[in-house]
């Protein structure tokens, strides 16, 4: 008997510690790295729901298939550690789904502008949002892209990141630098310049958009080191039946809708500053990396990659 898993994504709201934080973290790197090397479109993908997936399965599956679950998401050895914090991770809000700009962009400030491929070749045209505003941001050397930090609502809880590449850098250079660099080290440099410089205003032009994604995620789940759930003479889940069943298929849908309210979610013009003494441009005209970020835990909600132009 073959079992088809679809999974819907919900943003959900994270209170976890830092070990379950980082457990998400690092799946999403491997998540993001595979999702990015089979598509050159605009794609969104919700770690989080994967993540809470997989630790479904994980406590009905047995044997390898659970051990390769584990593996694969860095899931601690003992069950009811993870049950217990997953409790806490299936909380599904409104707030993190619905995100609101603690300071909005101007409708009438947006202007439809070229928009680049890595190689500053003009590709097409987006309607780019423009505002002046003190948002946090830095130069990370390590990844070697400019990171704007924009906050949502009033509490700070959730934000998005952009990494905008540095001139002749490709996003792919800049996602594989996570296997060197956390969430949490984008965090601390963000926080460690706002202390050294204040915040300045940063003259900000991103596009809006809108990404729908609907991708087989097996192939992406084998190179993380997950295989016998797929395979009907080895997926293992006698905890959950006595039947031999197995999973044909796990499909990940997520969208996203960036717009100068907020965020739903169900190569020439980038100046590379050192110093605060004019105001700094941060001009996402090219292919850049979002995450949205839960920022108490450094825990991804939703990431993804804008590279095709289209006007939404």
């Amino acid at each position: 008997m073959k079992c088809e898993i679809f999974l819907t994504v919900f943003t959900l709201v994270v209170y976890t510690k830092s070990d379950f934080s980082d457990s998400v973290g690092h799946s999403n790197i491997k998540l993001f790295e595979n999702v990015a090397s089979e598509t050159e479109e605009n794609f969104v993908i919700s770690p989080l729901s994967v993540w809470s997936l997989m630790t479904t399965l994980s406590f009905e599956a047995g044997g390898k298939s659970r051990t390769q679950i584990k593996k694969a998401f860095f899931l601690p050895k003992e069950s009811r550690l993870v049950k217990n914090e997953y409790i806490n991770l299936t909380n599904t809000v409104q707030e993190a789904s619905e995100g609101v700009w603690s300071s909005a962009f101007n409708e009438s400030d947006t202007t439809v502008e070229p928009f680049y491929d890595e190689y500053g070749k003009e590709i097409g045209k987006v309607n780019m949002m423009n505002q002046k505003y003190p948002f946090p941001y830095s130069n990370m050397y390590e990844m070697s892209s400019m990171v704007l930090e924009m906050p949502y609502g009033n509490d700070q809880k959730y934000c998005m990141l952009i990494l905008l590449p540095h001139p002749s850098v490709t996003v792919r250079e800049v996602y594989e630098s996570f296997q060197n660099v956390s969430f949490r080290d984008i965090f601390i440099k963000l926080k460690s310049d706002e202390e050294e410089f204040d915040l300045t205003e940063v003259d900000v032009k991103i596009p809006r958009f809108k990404i729908d994604t609907n991708v087989v995620i097996n192939k992406a789940l084998n190179s993380m080191g997950v295989y016998d759930i797929f395979e009907p003479g080895l997926a293992n889940f006698k905890r959950m039946t006595d039947e031999q069943v197995y999973i044909s298929s796990i499909i990940h849908k997520a969208d996203i809708e960036v717009t100068e309210s907020g965020t739903v979610a169900s190569a020439s013009s980038t100046s590379i500053f050192e110093n605060r003494i004019v105001t700094p441009i941060f001009t996402a005209n090219k292919p850049f990396i979002f995450l949205i970020m839960e920022k108490p835990t450094a825990t991804v909600l939703f990431s993804g990659i804008y590279s095709k132009p289209i006007q939404f």
